[in-house]
């Protein structure tokens, strides 16, 4: 037996799909996944970074004094090496909460999209069985 309201129900099935696919990055990215905090961790490691690249240029080693007085030595490379890890892990998180639910919002417009077209099809074939049984 054929159900005769298949196609409104796939292109419904469709629309609720399409509608969840932007909500779903808006509910699930952006400031949800990105706070205050990882906002300002990103402009300190940017400033940081910013610094050692400007004291790097000249100066490959240094030293400079611990809290004890005593004269430390550095590798001006590393420090500039661990600020370009830190900025890096910054730039991945935010970007991390910028792209969030993404992926599932185009699967889920793939799938309305898909699922219209299984409306209009199942809507035209049975429109042409109908019209072969008059």
């Amino acid at each position: 037996m054929e159900d005769k309201h298949l196609p409104v129900k796939l292109i419904a099935v469709a629309a609720v799909l399409m509608l969840s696919s932007w909500l779903w990055p808006k509910l699930v990215g952006n400031r949800q996944a990105y706070s205050e905090d990882d906002a300002v961790n990103y402009q300190k490691a940017s400033a940081e970074l910013h610094d050692k690249i400007h004291a790097h240029h000249g100066h490959g080693h240094g030293a400079h004094s611990s809290g004890n007085g005593k004269l430390v030595e550095f590798s001006a490379d590393a420090e500039l090496q661990a600020a370009k890890d830190r900025f890096n892990e910054a730039v991945a998180r935010r970007d991390s909460a910028l792209t969030r639910g993404q992926t599932t919002g185009i699967v889920l417009q793939w799938l309305a999209i898909l699922c219209a077209a299984g409306g209009v099809i199942v809507y035209v074939v049975q429109r042409n069985r109908n019209s072969e049984n008059d």
